[in-house]
């Protein structure tokens, strides 16, 4: 029994281990890899011939590893992010699988195309399922295809280096004030907020009244302290911590920025788009950069 597999309505976070995140994607993968092999060898041009089964597919895949995504960007610990990094390459491989699977996107086609009664609802998901398939180079051949998989798996390594850089650059960031003006205009619960942090980090008998008190970059410290302090330059400080966060040092995520840029540059012109702009647009009511 794994939690990560075995659950229902809810998984059962309290109990979730990052030991347990590689044998889930081994059996996610497995389970996925076999039921893919299936429908490719007998997709068919119907509803329940390919986009029921397509759609089990697609929604337990990312359920599964939904749950995972989500304890990384909100629990985040070293053996849950070195959990996350050794098996998010193989997962994202075989999302481009799925999407790339030609049986499949002809079955696809043939049911947009063949004047199936579809309701609204229907044709919305085939026609998006389509798109889905384009966007993962579905029509791209030999060596583009090939370089397009590894831009892919490439921006899901960097768009992860990004989110960790940020996160360990807000958890680095404390203010710590030590004089009743320093802290006037925050309520009650924020002063009991900010001397908890500050008791955490050493300061063993802060109080909410008396100080010390610690201010961080996350949410449930900062906004406060922007909405309610009266000192304006701490205000500035804070604020100015916060737009700065991962900008320096060995968190930079200015390398990281340049190449995703130039790799969603070139993941657009594999595809036919002049620029990504073109390519995210697609999906959006603009629909093209002019616009």
């Amino acid at each position: 029994m794994n939690p990560l597999l075995d659950w229902d309505l809810l998984p059962d976070f309290a109990v979730i281990t990052p030991a347990q995140v590689a044998p889930a994607v081994d059996g996610l993968l497995a389970w996925a890899e076999a039921g893919l092999k299936e429908v490719e060898a007998g997709a068919l041009p119907t509803w329940d011939g390919v986009m029921v089964p397509y759609e089990r597919l697609a929604d337990r895949l990312a359920r599964i590893w939904g749950v995972v995504q989500h304890l990384h960007a909100v629990r985040n610990t070293p053996e849950l992010r070195a959990a996350y990094q050794a098996a998010e390459p193989r997962v994202v491989a075989f999302g481009q699988r799925l999407g790339q699977s030609r049986p499949l996107y002809r079955a696809m086609t043939a049911l947009r195309d063949g004047g199936a009664d579809l309701t609204p609802a229907r044709r919305r998901i085939l026609d998006s399922a389509i798109r889905d398939a384009e966007e993962a180079g579905v029509g791209l051949d030999g060596a583009a295809r090939e370089r397009f998989t590894t831009v892919a798996q490439r921006l899901a390594g960097l768009s992860t280096a990004f989110s960790n850089h940020v996160l360990d650059a807000t958890k680095a960031f404390t203010l710590r004030l030590t004089a009743a003006d320093e802290v006037a205009g925050l309520p009650a619960t924020a002063l009991a907020l900010a001397a908890d942090a500050a008791r955490a980090r050493g300061d063993a008998g802060a109080t909410a009244e008396a100080g010390p008190w610690v201010i961080t970059l996350d949410a449930p410290s900062f906004l406060p302290f922007m909405q309610h302090a009266r000192r304006r330059d701490l205000r500035e400080r804070l604020h100015r911590a916060f737009v700065m966060r991962a900008s320096e040092g060995d968190l930079d995520n200015r390398p990281l920025i340049a190449e995703i840029l130039a790799l969603r540059r070139e993941k657009a012109n594999l595809l036919g788009r002049p620029t990504f702009a073109h390519l995210a647009l697609g999906r959006r009511l603009a629909g093209t950069p002019a616009a």
